[in-house]
């Protein structure tokens, strides 16, 4: 009796386990989903800030083409940097996704003493 109850109980923490693991995901597909419309928002809005800003300074007769020359450099930099960070947060996203799942459930099951 005490083998079956000692089964019994090792099926529920690993039932209790996958749950964790299951509700782990969801929350992590959660916050990747929050992220990328986050992201996507904050970009629009820096890429038209951008372009206003082009555009008014190209407007302007004494500007010199040096200055906005130096202001596209700038902004092309600054979306590579965009689109790097971008790029690490997706891959911190996939890494989390392939974890397994002791050392997944490890993560969020720990007890603080």
């Amino acid at each position: 009796m005490y083998h079956k109850q000692g089964s019994i109980n090792n099926w529920k923490k690993q039932e209790e386990k996958m749950e964790t693991f299951q509700v782990a995901n969801q929350v992590i597909d959660l916050q990747k989903s929050m992220f990328e419309n986050t992201f996507r928002a904050v970009s629009m809005a820096q890429d038209h800030a951008c372009e206003m800003s082009v555009n008014f300074f190209t407007q302007l007769p004494w500007m010199p083409q040096e200055v906005i020359k130096a202001m596209n450099e700038s902004m092309k930099t600054f979306k590579e940097a965009r689109d790097t960070f971008k790029n690490n947060v997706n891959e911190g996203f996939k890494q989390l996704s392939t974890m397994d799942v002791p050392k997944f459930a490890e993560l969020f099951t720990r007890q603080v003493n």
